[in-house]
Parts: structure tokens; sequence; C-alpha cells
């Protein structure tokens, strides 16, 4: 159900990360359309190079135009998303 999506949220220890992957993405998606999407999983790690943006690109070709994939690293992230990736993308 949709309440269970937003029901819990665990912070990822220092050490670990949560990067995610996402291809399949519309070719005319901008930066901040992607953030949007992906900060409704969680909390986007702050970039360590530059505090003031956050871990997260589309990938564009030579010529800058988006490629369709992307990368998010989080710092905190929902539950449900966590074990609906694990369950769903990761053989058992």
């Amino acid at each position: 159900s949709f309440l269970l999506f937003f029901s819990g949220w665990f912070e990822l220890p220092e050490e670990k990360n949560c990067n995610v992957y996402v291809s399949g993405l519309p070719l005319d998606m901008t930066d901040k359309e992607f953030e949007e999407l992906m900060s409704k999983y969680g909390v986007i790690s702050p970039d360590p190079n530059d505090l003031r943006q956050k871990k997260i690109r589309l990938y564009r070709d030579e010529h800058g135009r988006v490629k369709g994939d992307g990368r998010c690293r989080y710092v905190r992230v929902n539950r449900f998303f966590l074990r609906h990736c694990v369950t769903r993308f990761l053989p058992l």
C-alpha cells in the first residue's frame, strides 16, 4: 500500500553507501527531475568534493545529451524501497 512505502527509514553506516543505478529514464529528463524522482526514496548524500552539491548524476554522451541512465547515492533510504530493490533485482 502507499502508506507502507513511507513507513520506515534507516541510517546507513558511515563506511557503507547505497549507490543506486537507474536505467530506462526518459531522454528529455532534466537533472532537477531526476533529483526529485530519486529524493522520493531516500535522503541523497552530499558530494564529498562539494558539500553544496548532491551525489547524483544523469549520464550524458559526448554532446551533453542524456543517455537514459543515472546514479544516486543515499545517506538514508526508505526500508521498503531497499527491500524491493534487493528482492527484485538481486539473484537469490
